[in-house]
């Protein structure tokens, strides 16, 4: 059985943890991976072992039931129900049958009695959605689901918390006001509207220039950088630290229009302000650092770039330690774990049920169990599903536990945080797997199963317009026929293909930057930009003039992401290099063609 496979291959794990080598995959000349699990013997003393929760009879209806449900036949099912002994995935059975898209109507008592007794798991949210539109306006209120860990990635790797967001509700009224206008570009409409005293009174001073800052990027947006100097200076003389995106537009508007004393001074100032995040400190460092090499102070430089290198997992925190020579230190060994943590994980409700279900071989919804962790999760529990989530190729569990442990108790473990599937595109990897992996982390945190409200589809988040002309089909992939876009084997062959579209196109040119800004913004929108945004040919400026935020965050959070799998699997990092440089990346392949990795990516 596929468990009994995965339980000898875990007690390996939890008995010689410690041997794997630091890169995870040793790379030979050609590129192909050649380290491996090690096999059985290899000094596991008493390999651990993970039970199997049900019985064979058990765990074969289940099969038929889950099989049975998803084709609509509710009769059959129901029949070999009744003959399940053990009722462990009962919530998991009935969640199925009330949230089928077109075979079921579930009433509301059964939305509310579920619940009642389930409200625990991974569907809970969604049917309890559910159960409040079809409730009766007599009856009672359902069950909450219960408080689940929703943990963004966007501040909890760089080692310093999410600022706290600040502003009275008159003041984000404001900002939204200041924010439709600066969409519609009416920027001196903005400015006016600010200026009026009854606004000044309602959200203080602090208050209008943290709109302000919302105007000044508009001006830079717009390629006007006085007028963005203008705004943001004033600003951020009078609030300062208090307004800090102030700072980061006056000294941005200020190193482009070449005042470069001033530069240092914001930048320096936002660089040492309390409460911002890892990247927005290693950001204003960095900046400064550069500001004053070009500003002829060549000996502040150092000063400001081991600022922004305490950082070393953040964008400019790497550009940064790659300048100074020094970089970040991985430890790509695995959790360790024993036959204690592995009964403990085996009695508790959510991991219970995550192992019946692998039995199935339902393991999408074993990953879903993953979901409802939360920070005061047991740390050997997490370090548990980390082994197990890395050994069964998991990695979308492997990382959402990752950051659960680092959030709660600010423990890194790298396998985790930056897994290696097993999934091999069809045809095999025609893009380098650093770089399919830097996407599939940053697009989907490697849920298969990830949809965007804009319809964008799995690991790569492919829009089916965009699938289908890269299948160069006539199919469609939207609605129930986008579910093939699910499959990680197809959907990983059509986002590469797109990947080296973009980069064969004129408009890329093989251009990392570009091709990376063109995935998340589109081609278009890239054309755009490049023929209005002014940046003298700097890809650090260009990055920062991108017009629409997604897209600028996104940019910097794929080559955070690459540089790591980078390091992973024991290859040098080009575009790191060109970029302390100064220069464009350009895409350097590192793997050989056609890479099949299934057997060799540990």
């Amino acid at each position: 059985m596929r468990l009994v496979a995965l339980v000898i291959a875990f007690g390996l794990i939890a008995g010689v943890a410690a041997t794997r080598a630091r890169a995870a995959e040793a790379v030979n000349p050609q590129g192909r991976s050649t380290a491996s699990l090690p096999q059985p013997g290899a000094g596991a003393d008493a390999p651990a072992e993970f039970p199997e929760i049900l019985s064979a009879g058990d765990a074969e209806l289940y099969r038929e039931v889950f099989q049975l449900q998803d084709a609509g036949r509710w009769s059959d099912a129901d029949k070999r129900i009744r003959k399940i002994r053990d009722r462990l995935l009962m919530g998991h059975v009935m969640a199925q049958r009330y949230l089928h898209p077109t075979k079921y109507r579930s009433r509301y008592d059964e939305l509310a009695s579920w619940l009642k007794h389930y409200a625990d798991h991974p569907d809970a949210v969604q049917i309890h959605t559910l159960a409040l539109r079809r409730k009766p306006s007599t009856a009672a209120a359902p069950t909450a689901p219960r408080d689940r860990f929703q943990v963004s990635s966007e501040y909890i790797e760089t080692g310093v918390e999410r600022p706290a967001r600040a502003g009275s509700a008159a003041e984000i009224r404001v900002q939204r006001r200041i924010s439709g206008l600066v969409r519609l570009e009416h920027l001196s409409e903005a400015e006016r509207y600010l200026s009026q005293a009854s606004i000044v009174r309602a959200i203080g001073r602090d208050g209008a220039d943290r709109a302000r800052a919302l105007i000044a990027a508009g001006w830079l947006r717009r390629g006007d950088d006085a007028k963005a100097f203008r705004v943001a200076s004033v600003a951020a003389r009078r609030s300062g630290a208090r307004a800090p995106r102030t700072l980061w537009w006056a000294g941005l508007a200020a190193y482009r229009l070449g005042r470069f004393e001033s530069a240092i001074a914001y930048f320096d100032e936002l660089s040492t302000a309390r409460g911002l995040s890892g990247r927005d400190i290693a950001a204003a460092a960095f900046w400064a650092g550069r500001a004053a090499l070009r500003g002829g102070h060549a000996e502040r430089v150092g000063i400001y770039m081991d600022r922004a290198a305490r950082f070393d997992r953040t964008f400019y925190g790497q550009i940064a330690a790659r300048i100074r020579g020094t970089g970040p230190r991985f430890n790509w060994a695995p959790p360790a774990v024993g036959s204690d943590d592995i009964v403990a994980f085996s009695v508790q409700g959510a991991g219970r049920r995550m192992l019946a279900l692998m039995q199935l071989g339902e393991d999408e919804r074993a990953e879903d169990e993953v979901r409802s962790l939360r920070i005061g999760t047991s740390p050997k529990l997490l370090r548990t599903i980390i082994a197990l989530a890395e050994t069964a190729d998991m990695p979308g569990t492997s990382l959402r536990a990752g950051r659960v442990l680092l959030r709660g108790l600010g423990e890194r473990i790298d396998t985790a945080l930056y897994p290696i599937p097993h999934w091999v595109p069809e045809g095999g990897y025609q893009i380098d797997r650093a770089l399919v992996y830097a996407l599939a982390r940053q697009e989907s945190a490697f849920n298969v199963r990830a949809r965007s409200p804009s319809g964008a589809r799995g690991l790569l988040q492919l829009m089916p317009a965009t699938a289908r002309y890269m299948a160069d089909s006539r199919k469609s992939f939207r609605g129930r026929h986008g579910n093939q876009l699910y499959d990680p084997q197809f959907n990983l062959a059509l986002g590469q293909k797109y990947v080296g579209y973009l980069l064969g196109g004129d408009i890329v040119s093989n251009n990392l930057v570009l091709m990376i800004a063109a995935y998340n913004g589109g081609p278009g929108n890239l054309a755009k930009w490049q023929r209005e945004v002014k940046h003298g040919s700097d890809p650090l400026v260009f990055i920062e003039s991108i017009p629409v935020r997604e897209t600028r965050l996104f940019v910097q959070r794929v080559f955070e992401n690459l540089w790591i799998y980078r390091a992973r699997l024991d290859q040098p990092a080009p575009s790191l290099d060109a970029l302390a440089s100064g220069l464009w990346p350009t895409y350097v392949a590192l793997d050989g063609p056609g890479l099949g990795v299934a057997e060799e990516t540990r």
